[in-house]
């Protein structure tokens, strides 16, 4: 690169550069103003300076990625006996889900759910299991908020209440510890499918 001196002084000069900017360089020996001078930029420096920029992107990436899939709450939806839990982040995106009994497996099987909000998880749910979306429901929804912050767990469920035709939901809002303590009146989760089809080749083998 090329530019001209248009002002020299002790150490650092301001030069107009070819592509039409202005900066500062350390002041070359023998140099005057209004002379032209080739700039040659250090590429070890430059190199470094890409590295050091990957590095920080990369880190950058796995902080935004942690947090992103570090759980803050979990939304629990009951309706005519399918018990299906949705584990949400800071974001409100649903970052896993569960059946919490042995109804809720199939219909849980049949839509993917992770990165969806919580309202789109909850209205595909609601028509997955009624066909039709809420107008087909029959019988009462229970809804279970489950957060430390209870000024964001009223938010989630205004924002699901706000969804409502005419439906009859019940919304309870828990904190962590007292959601636990609900779960335990809870039947136990149905078993992985995975851990059954290798305990079922075990005994095959045998």
């Amino acid at each position: 690169m090329k530019g001209i001196i248009m002002q020299r002084k002790e150490e650092k000069s301001i030069v107009l550069f070819n592509n039409g900017k202005i900066g500062e360089i350390p002041t070359p020996a023998n140099c005057e103003e209004g002379m032209v001078i080739s700039i040659s930029y250090n590429k070890r420096i430059i190199t470094f300076v890409s590295i050091l920029s990957g590095i920080v992107l990369v880190c950058a990436a796995i902080v935004l990625l942690s947090i992103y899939n570090k759980p803050v709450g979990f939304v629990q939806i009951n309706y005519q006996n399918v018990i299906i839990e949705l584990t949400y982040n800071r974001f409100q995106r649903i970052i896993a889900s569960r059946p919490l009994n042995i109804q809720a497996v199939e219909p849980l099987t049949a839509i993917s759910l992770n990165n969806n909000s919580i309202q789109a998880a909850y209205e595909r749910i609601i028509l997955t299991l009624t066909g039709e979306g809420f107008s087909a429901v029959q019988g009462p929804i229970v809804v279970r908020i489950a957060q430390d912050n209870l000024i964001n767990a009223r938010k989630i469920e205004q924002s699901l209440s706000a969804m409502q035709n005419n439906t009859d939901v019940t919304f309870r809002i828990y904190t962590h510890e007292l959601y636990q303590q609900a779960m335990t009146a809870l039947p136990e989760p149905p078993p992985d499918r995975n851990r059954q089809m290798q305990r079922r080749r075990g005994m095959n083998r045998r």
